[in-house]
């Protein structure tokens, strides 16, 4: 009988562990940012123009930076775009849009840095991956 109440006492312990992990792999840090990116096509015919855009979430109050400009790698299929860090920073846009034109066919990855500075410091963000197929 006192074995079965441990083995019971330990099913709850277990239980009660198992609820209060926290599943999200979003930071809890309400200071955190993150970058949103999307599209608003992910396939399609060559040419192919995607409308890309981006967001900041989070606390950006006193960040610095500037609107991006994006670059293309065709030897490994992806589509940086980033926000870099000029000479003279501007306010920071929490929100952004472009145009790319994907003319040939292929699979390729397109993704969003953020360069940004917060009292004084540099740093990076950077999105998820999104993918593209030109057919």
């Amino acid at each position: 009988m006192v074995n079965k109440m441990y083995k019971i006492l330990l099913v709850i312990i277990f239980t009660l562990f198992l609820l209060s992990c926290n599943n999200s792999t979003e930071p809890n840090n309400s200071d955190s940012l993150k970058l949103i990116f999307s599209s608003d096509k992910s396939n399609g015919s060559a040419p192919l123009t995607v409308k890309f855009t981006g967001k900041i979430e989070g606390d950006t109050e006193g960040i610095i930076g500037r609107v991006p400009d994006y670059f293309f790698f065709s030897q490994i299929g992806m589509t940086v775009i980033p926000y870099s860090i000029p000479d003279t920073t501007q306010a920071l846009n929490n929100t952004w849009s472009s145009e790319i034109t994907y003319p040939t066919s292929g699979e390729f990855k397109a993704v969003l840095l953020y360069q940004g500075k917060k009292e004084g410091e540099n740093f990076n963000l950077l999105s998820d991956t999104l993918f593209i197929k030109v057919n």
